[in-house]
């Protein structure tokens, strides 16, 4: 039998012009998982634009049962900060070997999920601001 092992549902809140949307994906699968609680998340990822909103997310699997995408799902909590932008924020500097100056988190240069932060404020956006101090023998540092 084709996709028997189990059935999969995904399941995503979060904001579109200000108001909630759920979006959830059905399917069967081909691989056998165990059978798990849903596991719930939120993300914060970027449109086309650049401009991070959030999402909640939740996964399940019903392993071992036969035409399971029946049931209900689980639905995730809508991110309440969702109609807000949300940036990585962090500082650091580093040299020209990227070497921490100082105090700073070097998560900076490649960021991550761990740094994002929602803006105050629903009209907010995001800035990037670098500077580099050039010495007289060649060294630098620049805080990204």
């Amino acid at each position: 039998m084709y996709a028997d092992a189990g059935c999969y549902t995904a399941s995503s809140v979060h904001f579109v012009d200000g108001l909630g949307r759920e979006d959830v994906y059905r399917g069967c699968s081909t691989f056998d998982e165990n059978a798990t609680p849903a596991e719930c998340s939120v993300h914060a990822l970027p449109d086309f634009e650049g401009n991070i909103y959030n999402f909640g997310v939740c996964k399940e699997y019903c392993g071992g049962k036969r035409d399971c995408n029946g049931d209900p799902h689980t639905t995730p909590d809508l991110p309440v900060d969702g109609i807000w932008s949300a940036c990585e924020t962090c500082n650091v500097v580093v040299d020209q070997l990227n070497n921490t100056v100082g105090v700073g988190d070097i998560r900076c240069l490649d960021g991550g999920e761990s740094l994002v932060q929602i803006c105050p404020g629903e009209e907010d956006r995001c800035m990037v601001e670098m500077e580099v101090d050039w010495y007289p023998r060649g060294h630098h540092t620049y805080r990204p």
